[in-house]
């Protein structure tokens, strides 16, 4: 089970890929931890931010971009900087 607090979405600009920030509490210290979140309305299918990722955690799917593997995310940004 996933404890999240202090949950933050930042979304900004028209951009169909932004990030969801969030800390998660591993024992006693908080880490830090950014994920891709996908505005589907404005994803073009493009498939930029899945190949910009090295680590999988993006997909293709239905001509729209979802996060398939959350947790092997390094948190880089590649896929936000890849989004037009």
């Amino acid at each position: 089970m996933l404890k999240i607090e202090n949950l933050t979405v930042k979304v900004s600009g028209k951009e169909a890929l932004t990030d969801i920030s969030f800390e998660i509490k591993k024992g006693e210290k908080m880490a830090k931890k950014k994920l891709p979140k996908i505005l589907e309305e404005l994803c073009i299918g493009c498939d930029h931010c899945v190949l910009a990722c090295h680590l999988g955690v993006l997909r293709l799917v239905n001509k729209k971009s979802i996060v398939v593997k959350p947790e092997a995310c390094d948190s880089e940004g590649r896929c936000i900087c890849a989004c037009p």
